[in-house]
């Protein structure tokens, strides 16, 4: 079990930090980097809370416990599914885990300024189902909006976490 949960560490690892490059270039290629205050930012309607909350007010602390979720799948203006994730530091890194239905997730991300980059992994039944990144930007200490991708997806969803307890 501990060289199971080494290598699941490991590919999570690599994983978030090879996401987080690449959404970094993919903000420099389309013009819609978030980390940069003087590049505008184009909203569309399923992200709009996402890309049009002001960076120069940014959020950089993220309380632990946990958060409702709210997600909504791509082209969706109404909650599709709901759910719970607990959020707990450790270290430099935040480690997830979500249960929505009888999904269970677990990913780790890396805070920088307000935004949260995350790498997941589900494995719902114990095994490896699928892998995906959500990049959570952090609008108070107890809330985020996100959006996220699995790697077989083309078109990304969001999602919104409110903070419930610790």
């Amino acid at each position: 079990m501990d060289q199971q949960n080494t290598l699941i560490r490991l590919v999570i690892t690599i994983f978030v930090a090879s996401l987080v490059g690449a959404v970094v270039a993919l903000g420099f290629m389309v013009g819609k980097d978030m980390y940069l205050p003087s590049v505008q930012q184009v909203s569309t309607p399923s992200t709009s809370d996402y890309s049009e909350t002001n960076p120069s007010t940014s959020v950089t602390a993220l309380k632990e416990g946990l958060y409702a979720l709210e997600g909504y799948n791509s082209s969706s203006d109404i909650p599709s599914y709901t759910g719970l994730v607990r959020i707990t530091k450790d270290g430099d890194v935040y480690k997830l885990e979500w249960t929505i239905q009888s999904q269970s997730q677990r990913g780790v991300g890396i805070l920088e300024g307000n935004i949260l980059s995350v790498g997941y992994l589900d494995i719902t039944g114990g095994s490896l189902n699928d892998t995906g990144v959500v990049s959570y930007k952090l609008l108070s200490d107890t809330k985020l909006d996100g959006l996220w991708s699995s790697v077989s997806g083309n078109n990304p969803g969001r999602e919104v976490l409110t903070w419930t307890s610790l």
